[in-house]
């Protein structure tokens, strides 16, 4: 039974894309990214139904400053019991060492845990070979993305809103 989610941050909270194409290369980047972020209406509208059932954590290969930063921007801050960069761990997406390292933050089996990722390269891939549940957020810059068969994810989703229903019907094994 999934009782956690992993959640990576570009892309999946909010339209990564659309930010970095506003910026200009330079000292400017910084200030004009954080200054466009939103977070996706569909997250937030979903995020108390998943806060009661799961507990959420933030999995990222950004730098741990930039990403509290971007959380905080986000007003996302306090809906993850930890966010956890792989500044911290010494490894990036998909390393299998990323994910392994989570299952240990959160205490429990890899089985029990779902990745939420835009990315199939890194956040599935990853996911997958570490034993965790995959869940691919079909939109952004990977929408195209062409998959090899190890970042096939179980469960795949355009908009937020299907997340819990493809939850659920996971752990039901439909």
């Amino acid at each position: 039974m999934i009782t956690a989610i992993i959640f990576d941050v570009d892309g999946t909270l909010y339209n990564e894309t659309d930010v970095k194409m506003g910026a200009e290369l330079g000292e400017f980047y910084w200030q004009v990214v954080y200054g466009n972020m939103k977070p996706y209406e569909d997250f937030l509208y979903i995020l108390p139904r998943l806060q009661e059932k799961y507990r959420l954590y933030v999995l990222t290969d950004e730098l741990q400053a930039i990403q509290e930063r971007k959380l905080r921007r986000l007003g996302l801050e306090h809906a993850f019991i930890k966010a956890v960069s792989a500044e911290q761990i010494g490894a990036t997406k998909p390393s299998e060492k990323c994910f392994q390292y989570m299952a240990g933050v959160i205490g429990e089996a890899c089985k029990n845990i779902l990745v939420v990722g835009d990315n199939p390269g890194a956040d599935i891939r990853g996911g997958k070979q570490s034993g965790m549940h995959t869940a691919w957020l079909r939109r952004g810059k990977y929408h195209y993305y062409p998959r090899k068969p190890e970042e096939e994810p179980e469960i795949i989703f355009t908009n937020f809103i299907q997340l819990p229903d493809k939850i659920e019907a996971l752990d039901a094994g439909r």
